[in-house]
């Protein structure tokens, strides 16, 4: 099949148009196939999926045939469609059958009102992902997700997770927002619990696979991904103007991170970067070919990119470089011209429409932060929290506010 419309490309080109002049789609096949190395290809091979002519983009399945054909002269509906109801453009994709009829979403994205003065983000729906699950040490521990160091005589003992710092940023942030005027949506509502709104544990003794396999096991082959979709879900459903995707990094030359790391730098990811063997299902192709057709990767860049220089100016933590020690940026992304914004296809990052930043602000085991962390000398009603990651969530407002100022 791709070989036959390769040959029928070179036959219309050879013949050329006997009657009247074609429309010119010369501009859009470059554009695209220079989008498709920019951000998208992490893998050579992958191009089997995909070839773009000058008659449409074709995207194969893995059996070689056609499972969706875009005409250039659909282009401009499908991207309006993609930017209005995606979900609409995934059944057009599904069945590769243009929609008989289409009423455009009646809700308008968010825009800047200048003369508001008390609510300046009233309109906006923004979506905050706090990462991981755990809601106490024993369960980082068992997510895999938490530093622990033995320090000197002298100095107190690090014991810190992840999910925690997310939680509690996630919530300092939100309550900045909605005192702005912002509607916010979390992906999971309480600390502890995943996105399913129920702890892990809960969600394991009422699984009724059987024979059930071991807790952890079951958790790392299993419910981690299917975890990850009910947060892409749920915030697909919201329709957020913005999502935010909340994390903390580590040194990944550090490990198992008992000792201080010498190094500390911030990294945002956004959709793209698909490597082999990661469009083996339909719903990643559908994301693949939203990712080249929809401005989301490029509106996603400028978003990470205001993040990381925030979060360099208020809190001095560089963008990662791109020749640092951080190899799995090198192998597993594609470096886009933000510095420390890198394209990956994170769970997350590839499958939620629209502008997203999935951020790493620091490295929670590196000699600058890793008592700034574990000190609790914040209070925020009522809890003891790190006065650092009030800073990480304030970074991120200001970044917000720069964004949506200078983008709408």
């Amino acid at each position: 099949m791709r070989y036959l419309i390769l040959f029928s490309t070179i036959q219309l080109l050879l013949v050329g148009c006997s009657t009247a002049q074609a429309p010119d789609y010369s501009g859009l096949q470059t554009f695209y196939t220079q989008k498709l190395d920019k951000y998208l290809l992490k893998s050579d091979e992958l191009k089997e999926y995909i070839i773009i002519n000058s008659e449409a983009i074709f995207v194969f399945d893995t059996s070689d045939y056609i499972e969706f054909e875009l005409p250039w002269e659909e282009v401009s509906l499908f991207k309006e469609i993609l930017q209005q109801d995606p979900a609409i453009a995934k059944e057009w994709y599904d069945n590769n059958q243009k929609p008989s009829t289409y009423i455009p979403n009646e809700r308008q994205p968010f825009k800047w009102d200048t003369s508001a003065t008390t609510l300046p983000l009233k309109g906006l729906k923004i979506a905050l992902d706090p990462g991981h699950i755990a809601g106490n040490m024993e369960m980082a521990v068992f997510e895999g997700k938490y530093v622990k160091m033995n320090m000197p005589s002298g100095q107190p003992d690090i014991a810190l997770f992840e999910s925690e710092l997310n939680w509690y940023t996630t919530k300092y942030l939100q309550e900045k927002l909605q005192n702005l005027g912002a509607e916010v949506f979390l992906s999971r509502s309480r600390m502890g619990h995943t996105a399913f709104e129920m702890t892990y544990d809960d969600w394991y003794a009422q699984a009724d696979t059987f024979p059930k396999p071991p807790k952890r096991k079951f958790f790392f082959s299993y419910f981690r991904h299917i975890d990850n979709d009910e947060r892409v879900r749920k915030i697909n459903e919201f329709q957020p103007d913005l999502t935010l995707v909340i994390h903390y990094n580590v040194d990944g030359m550090n490990k198992p991170w008992r000792k201080p790391s010498s190094e500390n730098f911030s990294m945002a990811f956004v959709g793209g970067g698909f490597m082999k063997n990661e469009l083996i299902e339909k719903e990643r192709r559908f994301h693949f070919f939203r990712l080249l057709m929809s401005d989301d990767i490029e509106h996603s860049i400028d978003f990470s990119g205001q993040v990381l220089r925030t979060l360099q100016d208020s809190c001095k933590v560089n963008p990662v470089p791109i020749d640092g020690s951080q190899t799995y940026l090198k192998y597993n992304s594609i470096a886009t011209n933000e510095p420390g914004v890198y394209a990956r296809n994170l769970s997350l990052s590839s499958r939620i429409y629209g502008t997203l930043c999935y951020a790493e602000p620091l490295f929670q085991d590196s000699k600058e932060e890793v008592f700034r962390l574990n000190t609790k000398d914040y209070n925020f009603n009522g809890t003891m929290i790190p006065k650092r990651i009030t800073e990480v969530a304030d970074a991120y407002l200001v970044a917000i506010l720069k964004y949506l100022k200078e983008n709408t």
